[in-house]
């Protein structure tokens, strides 16, 4: 199922084991560090965080649950990487 726009944040060209793709961000939210970690009412919000949920597609649009196997733990990182230097 494509995405429609309403649905997707950003579309973020990416690759992935060297193919390229699109991760359409679905969920971005990026919470800072607290001015005062002590202060602040869990260590999440003291030291800050970045939540983030996507979807890889084709080039053309169309979903890629082929290149979501793909996805290893360094390969995921570096699409994230990608996603936080386009969304910030």
């Amino acid at each position: 199922m494509r995405l429609t726009p309403q649905q997707r944040l950003e579309a973020v060209p990416v690759r992935v084991q060297g193919i390229p793709a699109l991760a359409h961000v679905t969920h971005f939210e990026r919470v800072p560090a607290a001015p005062n970690p002590r202060l602040a009412p869990s260590d999440l919000d003291a030291w800050g965080y970045t939540d983030m949920e996507y979807a890889l597609h084709d080039r053309k649009g169309y979903p890629a649950e082929w290149l979501e196997r793909k996805l290893d733990r360094e390969a995921q990182d570096r699409v994230e990487e990608e996603i936080l230097t386009v969304m910030k």
